[in-house]
């Protein structure tokens, strides 16, 4: 587990597979920072920008076709309580 928030922890887990562990854990750190929000503050709210931002970053590393399904599956996230 990369962070207590279950959000980041959702991200993380879609960036894994594309980034690898070290810059999953440094795009989720520096793209929340990037919308205002700590990694354990990520909330619903800050969805759709988190996803913006990392998908910008992604596209020029993995291409835009691969960041836009990231985009798309992080904005899907639904919160869990």
């Amino acid at each position: 587990m990369v962070s207590n928030n279950s959000l980041a922890q959702k991200i993380y887990e879609i960036l894994y597979p594309l980034l690898g562990p070290a810059m999953a854990q440094a795009t989720l750190k520096i793209h929340s920072r990037k919308i205002g929000a700590s990694e354990e503050a990520l909330a619903i709210t800050h969805l759709s920008a988190i996803a913006v931002s990392i998908g910008k970053a992604m596209s020029t590393i993995i291409g835009i076709d691969r960041a836009n399904e990231a985009t798309t599956l992080i904005q899907k996230i639904k919160g869990e309580k």
